[in-house]
């Protein structure tokens, strides 16, 4: 986490034999903020800093192949491709700068979804909506069984009046 550029950065690594200087060092840190480990709906952010993966939603909803537990389910709610709650909740993303790069395009149209509409989508038509999105990292089977999971959570908390 980058206090003027917010926890959304891009890393990389450059491959060289030419002697560099290293930064110096970010001295403010966040170990004592906990805000986004209140706002993990799975509890994957932990307060002894570590993380567990295999209750972040945005791994279960965009990288894990397979099923998600009946236990983590319901705690992904409405989100169909990720989470981010620990981003958005972060002070430092608060005060970051937008990205410029024009390179990073929005899509207006592919930010409301409706699930039933994506559980019957072929993978014709899936390629042809997300070819040029990261959506097509979790291919037509994970967004359909993301979309069961959301249409799930929905129908129960309409069924326990919540909705």
């Amino acid at each position: 986490i980058n206090p003027k550029l917010g926890c959304q950065i891009f890393l990389g690594e450059i491959i060289t034999n030419i002697k560099l200087s290293p930064d110096i060092p970010i001295s403010q840190n966040c170990s004592n903020c906990n805000i986004c480990i209140e706002a993990c709906p799975t509890g994957a952010l932990r307060s002894d800093g570590q993380f567990d993966a295999n209750k972040c939603i945005n791994y279960l909803t965009i990288e894990h192949k397979g099923k998600i537990s009946r236990e983590i389910s319901p705690k992904i709610d409405n989100r169909l491709f990720g989470c981010e709650e620990c981003i958005l909740v972060c002070p430092y993303q608060k005060n970051a700068q937008a990205c410029k790069n024009k390179q990073f395009k929005f899509y207006p149209e592919r930010a409301l979804f409706e699930l039933r509409e994506i559980l019957d989508l072929s993978n014709e038509s899936f390629a042809a909506r997300f070819s040029d999105s990261p959506i097509t990292r979790i291919a037509l089977e994970g967004l359909q069984r993301n979309a069961l999971i959301c249409l799930k959570n929905i129908e129960s908390s309409v069924d326990k009046g919540t909705g």
